[in-house]
């Protein structure tokens, strides 16, 4: 499967990808993980949060800001982050503030179960920030 690059050949920062076809947002997840993890490091490079047990964005932008070990790059992947994408202004303002200013090393990916959500603050900052994959 296909995932979208930047002009310089590497993945985006930031993507939210989702939509009701969620078999084919599933793979895309996949795609995107084997292709960072081409040459390894998986093992340390990893973050998974669940938005349904996460209370504090800080926890997700920090994991984004660490650095990658032995890897060239980390992926910090936020599964049903439609809960996240609920928070507040202020809630998520430390998740804004990443994704304004995103680590080139890192991968940071929200993966919704189902439709995107476009009306929070951490949305529309998503929708202008980062690459948005809508599986609908």
């Amino acid at each position: 499967m296909s995932i979208p690059k930047a002009p310089d050949g590497n993945h985006a920062c930031v993507y939210l990808v989702g939509g009701e076809a969620s078999s084919l947002s599933e793979r895309w997840v996949r795609s995107l993980r084997e292709q960072v993890f081409a040459n390894g490091g998986e093992d340390f490079n990893l973050d998974r949060f669940d938005g349904k047990q996460v209370s504090d964005a800080d926890i997700i932008a920090q994991a984004a800001r660490t650095l990658p070990m032995l890897s060239p790059k980390r992926l910090v992947l936020v599964t049903h982050a439609e809960v996240v994408l609920a928070f507040g202004k202020d809630r998520a303002k430390p998740l804004i503030d990443y994704i304004k200013e995103p680590d080139p090393s890192t991968v940071l990916v929200f993966y919704t179960a189902g439709k995107i959500p476009k009306a929070s603050a951490l949305s529309k900052a998503l929708h202008s920030h980062a690459e948005v994959i809508d599986f609908a």
